[in-house]
């Protein structure tokens, strides 16, 4: 929406309307992203053996940070530290992003690592 807002503001009767929608959107996606960090964070601390938490503690940042070196590091933690890596699926789905253009700094220092 932030994007393309003139496409967006398209759906909606007014652009007051779709300014008011996207506030709510976003105000959603806030607490939507606070969840699920939290839920991570959690299966971190409590299920140590669990390998997919880094994997989605990564993925997380790289659609909410503005630190693609951070992000880099993340996912090198993921390679060195779960048993079975899958660099070629996490690749497909990074390069998703990619084709879509979306989160572009995040998404190269990413496939830096398993691209």
């Amino acid at each position: 929406a932030t994007l393309h807002r003139e496409t967006w503001n398209l759906e909606f009767d007014n652009e007051d309307i779709a300014a008011s929608e996207l506030r709510k959107m976003t105000t959603h996606l806030t607490k939507l992203v606070a969840a699920t960090d939290l839920a991570i964070e959690s299966s971190l601390c409590n299920y140590s053996n669990d390998d997919w938490a880094p994997l989605a503690a990564a993925d997380l940042l790289l659609i909410t940070s503005n630190r693609p070196q951070r992000v880099k590091q993340k996912y090198q933690k993921c390679i060195h530290q779960i048993k079975g890596f899958n660099a070629d699926s996490l690749s497909n789905q990074v390069q998703l992003y990619q084709t879509l253009g979306l989160f572009e700094e995040n998404v190269a220092a990413a496939l830096e690592i398993v691209g």
